[in-house]
């Protein structure tokens, strides 16, 4: 059991694949304006598609480019943050 919210067992999708198909739904809602979010962008939504076609894996090619591209933002975030 989930101490913090007493919730037993839940998950958001039953597989990989579904968790990923999840993602790409609601980024197409956030996209059609039914919901209030960021899309994400091309290539992450590329990532997610091939990963996807692979059965819910994401590729280590992948993985490192969105971890690379993740700490990239995190820099620039910071640098600016520093600039104000």
């Amino acid at each position: 059991m989930d101490s913090d919210n007493g919730v037993e067992g839940q998950r958001i999708a039953s597989s990989m694949s579904d968790h990923v198909q999840l993602l790409l739904d609601l980024n197409q809602k956030n996209l059609d304006g039914q919901m209030d979010g960021t899309p994400m962008s091309e290539h992450q939504v590329a990532i997610l598609k091939r990963a996807l076609a692979a059965g819910g894996r994401v590729s280590r090619a992948d993985y490192e480019q969105a971890w690379a591209s993740y700490r990239q933002q995190r820099v620039c975030f910071a640098a600016d943050y520093e600039g104000r």
